[in-house]
């Protein structure tokens, strides 16, 4: 939509570092966590980080890579790196769908902190186990070609706060 003309900017995952139009401003960097279903094995009583080990089993509600392009990449990166073949229960399109699901029961999954006030009567999120992944970026992507000052206003704007 950026490259098309039809947004001014937009916040993302991932840094269309090529796109000659387009200006990437790192935002902040997010911790991810596991979402579960609130009965399961993983959520009851336990309250420490979550590892590798802990997950072989489970079938994981992932995001499919048309959709969440610098999610998806950014997830097999460093799943290959752990050499971990996650078990893939369902893909969706939205986090709000894997939240979703995860409510439903139908896996688990992996979702940038900033999503754990969701579902929390159905949905339990546990911390990761240091170094299985890296936080996320999230960037402010904007046109170069623009010279809107309330596009030049939200972006300096959005730069300035911090988490």
């Amino acid at each position: 939509a950026l490259t098309n003309r039809e947004l001014d900017c937009a916040f993302m995952r991932f840094a269309p570092d090529a796109v000659s139009e387009l200006v990437s401003t790192r935002l902040l960097d997010e911790e991810m966590v596991l979402a579960v279903p609130r009965d399961h094995h993983i959520a009851q009583g336990r309250t420490g980080p979550v590892t590798l080990c802990m997950l072989k089993e489970e079938g994981f509600v992932l995001y499919r890579r048309p959709d969440g392009l610098g999610i998806y990449d950014w997830l097999a990166v460093a799943f290959g790196k752990l050499d971990f073949k996650p078990r893939v229960a369902s893909e969706v399109h939205r986090m709000m769908a894997a939240i979703n699901l995860v409510a439903a029961g139908r896996g688990v999954s992996l979702v940038p902190a900033s999503m754990q006030t969701l579902h929390r009567e159905a949905v339990a999120y546990r911390p990761l186990a240091e170094g299985i992944l890296a936080p996320l970026p999230l960037y402010l992507v904007s046109r170069t070609d623009r010279d809107l000052k309330l596009v030049t206003n939200f972006v300096q704007v959005a730069t300035s706060v911090h988490p």
